[in-house]
Parts: C-alpha cells; structure tokens; sequence
C-alpha cells in the first residue's frame, strides 16, 4: 500500500499552489466541477496568500457544496505562456511501476483513490516555455507507457489535496498526497535522456504521400 504523506490538505494546497506560481506572472485558474470557465483567478504576485486562499475556497467548495475544485497553471489573459512544473498521469499498474523507477523521483504525487490513477510532478528550477513544457511532459509519458493527452499545458488541472473527485461518478474518490518533497530540476535533468515519442500515425501516413 502506498503511504499517505502526513499534512494538513491546506499546507499540501498552499505548497502546491506555490509550486504553481512562484514566478509571480499571472493568475492561478480555479475549475469547479469540471466547468470550461474557472470560478476564480488567483493572483501569483501574491502567491503565499493566494494560496492560502485556495485552500479555504477548496474546503468550501469540497465540504459545504460537494464540488469538484482543481487548479492549473498560471495563465496571462486567459493563455499559459511558461510552466515551472513537469508532469505525466499515469492510470494503469505497469505506468505506476514504471514511476516509481523514474529519475529523478516526481516531488509531488497525487493519488486518486484506491487506483492506479496518479499525477506526478516534477518541480523545475526555473519555468521554460509552454512549448518545451510540452515537449518534455510527452517524453515522460513516453518514458512511462502513459497518455501524451495530457502533456499540454492548457489542458493541466490538478485535483486539489484533500478534496474529492466527483464528477461523473457515484461515489467520491479522495485525493491522496503520498509525496510532497522541497526538492526541483531542471528540465534537462529530468527528460534530457529520454526518447521523443513517435508522431501520430495520421502524421506519419501525411509523410509518406
């Protein structure tokens, strides 16, 4: 059984939320419920208390509403131009295994549940652009046997600690922080050794007409 890490789902939040923001640009988006618009936008020029703040949004919304909260990367009118965070999702036994042999080790693990299910990110020393974000995250996914569908940065949304996944099922599923290191990379350190993934098949039969 994978161990739980012990903190408070408001200093796990809080972390998280700094790890997001710490550059200070733009704002933090809050999602409820899966909706296409966030609910809020958190100012990273104020990381410390906007995190602070997220997670007394995400007790509200979890406990007093029986909302979905997840958050994702800073954006700058409405559009995500760098990233100071890597991360792959993995939802089958052979990529959490393969995960867990992966170095250097992911800083922070969320666990959905009693699955396989994980989201695993790796702190980065300094942001790079949403284009090398993407790049590297489908090396680890590649790296991993996971989804390449999540390597966009758009497309980030991390579940909040503490809280639960709901949309869409019967019951809810926690979400579990088993590690939550203050540690960071560079993005060389992490996928500098990794293979590029083949392009799509739609690509590749373009290349042969």
């Amino acid at each position: 059984m994978t161990p739980r890490v012990a903190i408070r789902a408001a200093d796990a939040i809080a972390q998280l939320a700094f790890t997001l923001g710490w550059p200070g640009d733009g704002e933090l988006p809050v999602w409820v419920d899966g909706r296409p618009n966030p609910a809020h936008r958190l100012p990273c020029d104020a990381i410390l208390q906007s995190g602070k703040r997220l997670a007394r949004i995400a007790a509200n919304l979890d406990m007093e509403q029986s909302a979905e909260v997840a958050v994702g990367l800073p954006r700058m009118a409405e559009f995500v131009y760098s990233s100071a965070v890597l991360w792959a999702n993995v939802e089958t036994k052979d990529s959490a295994w393969r995960a867990s042999q992966f170095r250097p080790q992911p800083d922070i693990v969320l666990k959905m549940g009693a699955s396989a299910r994980r989201l695993l990110l790796w702190v980065l020393k300094n942001p790079i652009t949403a284009e090398a974000t993407e790049d590297a995250n489908r090396r680890i996914a590649y790296a991993l046997h996971g989804l390449q569908k999540f390597a966009k940065p758009e497309t980030l949304r991390i579940n909040l600690p503490g809280t639960f996944l709901r949309v869409g099922r019967s019951q809810p599923v926690p979400v579990l922080v088993t590690r939550l290191a203050e540690s960071s990379h560079t993005d060389r350190a992490i996928v500098g050794r990794l293979k590029s993934p083949p392009a799509p098949w739609s690509e590749r039969m373009r290349g042969r007409a």
